[in-house]
Order: C-alpha cells, then sequence, then structure tokens
C-alpha cells in the first residue's frame, strides 16, 4: 500500500512540475503537441520494443495468450452495458454512440502506460499492452462505426483501411516488432539496445509533463454537469473497473494482470475520442472537456485504485 501511494505521489510530483512551468509560460500547447508526438512517435514505440524483447520468451506468449481474450471480453461487456444504460435513461440518439465510446474506452498508453509502469514496475508492460490492443482495436470498429451511424441516423460502412491503420498506431507497431524479435531469438546490437531504452525512458516524464500542460489549460467556467456527463464519470471510474473485476475473479490468472486490467479500466477517457467527435461534428467541445475533467479527477481516482489493488 505504501509503496503503490508512493509511486503516484511521484508521478503528482512530476504533473505538478508540469502544471507549473505550463502556467508560467514554459509550456506552451505547441509544447504539448511536439511532447505528444514525440511519446506516440518515438519513445513509446522504442519503450516498446526493448521491454517486449527483454521481458518476453516464447514461453511466457503462450502464458499471456489468455490475456487477449479476457480483456476483449471486459471491454465489449462493458460497452454493451453502457448501451443498455444509454437507452434505459434515454440518450439522444444521436449522443448514443458517443456516449458508449466515453463510457466504455481507457486512455490506455498515454496516462495508464506510465502509471502502471510506476505502480507495479515494468513487469505490468505486457499486460498493459494487451488491455491497449483491444481497447485500441473495438475503440476503432465498433466504437467509431456506433458514433458515425448514430450521428447520421442510418447503416453506415466502417473505413477496414482507416481501422487498421489507426490500430497499426507507432506504439502497437513497437509492440509487434518487439514480438517479431523474440520468436525470431534476434539479439539487437548492445548500441541499439541501449538507445532505444534511453529514448525509451522519456516516456512517462514527458507523458506527465503533457497532462499537467492539459490541466493548466481547464478553464472552470466551462465546467458543466448534466445527466449525461454524470453518467460517463460514474460508468468510466467506478461501473467499468467493477465489470472488470467481476469478471477477472471467476478465473485464475495472475494477480498482477488482475490489478493492471482494472487499474486501466479505471484510466480516464480516451483521448482519441475527441479527435473523432470532431471529425464527425458530434459534440466535439462537450467531447474534450469530458475527457479534460476525467483526466484531471483521475488524480484522486487512479491513487484510490492503485492503494486499493496493492
Amino acid at each position: 500500500m505504501v509503496a503503490g501511494a508512493s509511486s503516484i505521489l511521484s508521478i503528482l510530483l512530476i504533473i505538478a512540475v508540469g502544471f507549473i512551468i505550463s502556467k508560467i509560460g514554459w509550456l506552451e500547447n505547441k509544447t504539448g503537441d511536439v511532447f505528444s508526438k514525440i511519446i506516440i512517435n518515438i519513445s513509446l514505440p522504442s519503450l516498446m520494443i526493448t521491454n517486449i524483447s527483454q521481458r518476453f520468451s516464447n514461453n511466457t506468449l503462450v502464458q499471456y495468450k489468455y490475456g487477449i481474450i479476457i480483456s476483449f471480453a471486459c471491454i465489449l461487456i462493458s460497452y454493451l452495458i453502457s448501451y443498455i444504460i444509454g437507452k434505459v435513461t434515454k440518450i439522444d440518439k444521436v449522443k448514443l454512440g458517443l456516449f458508449c465510446a466515453l463510457f466504455t474506452f481507457s486512455n490506455t498508453i498515454f496516462i495508464g502506460l506510465p502509471v502502471n509502469i510506476a505502480i507495479y514496475g515494468e513487469d505490468s508492460i505486457p499486460f498493459v499492452l494487451l488491455y491497449y490492443f483491444a481497447n485500441t482495436t473495438l475503440f476503432w470498429t465498433l466504437g467509431v462505426y456506433n458514433i458515425k451511424k448514430t450521428k447520421y441516423n442510418k447503416k453506415v460502412k466502417l473505413s477496414i483501411n482507416m481501422a487498421i491503420k489507426k490500430i497499426l498506431s507507432p506504439p502497437l507497431l513497437g509492440f509487434i516488432i518487439g514480438l517479431i524479435i523474440v520468436l525470431l531469438n534476434i539479439q539487437l546490437p548492445i548500441f541499439i539496445a541501449d538507445g532505444l531504452k534511453h529514448i525509451g525512458n522519456l516516456t512517462t516524464p514527458l507523458s506527465m509533463f503533457f497532462i499537467g500542460l492539459v490541466i493548466s489549460s481547464v478553464k472552470l467556467q466551462n465546467i458543466k454537469f448534466d445527466l449525461y456527463s454524470c453518467l460517463i464519470i460514474i460508468g468510466k471510474f467506478f461501473i467499468t473497473p467493477f465489470i472488470v473485476f467481476m469478471f477477472l475473479h471467476f478465473f485464475d490468472f495472475p494477480a498482477l494482470m488482475k490489478n493492471v486490467f482494472i487499474l486501466e479500466a479505471s484510466m480516464p477517457i480516451m483521448a482519441q475520442i475527441a479527435v473523432v467527435a470532431k471529425h464527425y461534428e458530434n459534440n466535439s467541445e462537450y467531447t474534450s472537456w469530458l475527457i479534460t475533467f476525467t483526466t484531471i479527477i483521475s488524480i484522486i481516482i487512479v491513487p484510490f485504485f492503485a492503494v486499493l489493488l496493492v
């Protein structure tokens, strides 16, 4: 418990530094965009390659195969429950697909990965990636399809090319490259392995600085609550993690995998949802506010889950 709380406090310290240097003008929105590009396209893929190649073996790959199935099942159940809640509470049909996505999909990598590394160490990375794979795949297929469908209130054709392009993001490609290295028993030259490791180590501090920058830009007058937002907040931080907890309770899986999956489910809303909402002109400003707000209150919620699960 002490170790979990200490890890969260160290994360909050880095976020606080990011918040302060943003407030005094050292970090601007453009700087945040640069951080985001570096993390997603360079440091995070490097972290994936080095950690997968160093921590996986052919034997461990076989052991983790059921983790993929379980993570897909947990997210699908959560999505179904969000749809039922949306129907029962008579959420506007135009908002229903967006409501389900905001309720279900988590920021598994940008926030989830550094948080899990800080709490559980680098041994948590394979399990984070399993959940990330399911989360990303289902969002860019089922999630995007229903956001577009409910917006135009008609059947739509899902763009397979777009879905594949989004699923095969740089972090996931890094994960795949790491798996290939393991399967083919490739030994990276020391200078390449060390270089990738140093670049990968940038992921956590840059991610925390970015979160501090986002929080510093929030305007209190833009914060508003209604049934729609309250249901999403309750669903994201309590219902979805509880679903994962109950589902995993019936299976004999490693405790670390269970804890990581529950913590990943309790992460704030997936940031890419705002991009999709903007593309389909479906409440993008409101979506951006909810993403920012859940990121802020995750500072309280995530330590609670972390201490509870330690």
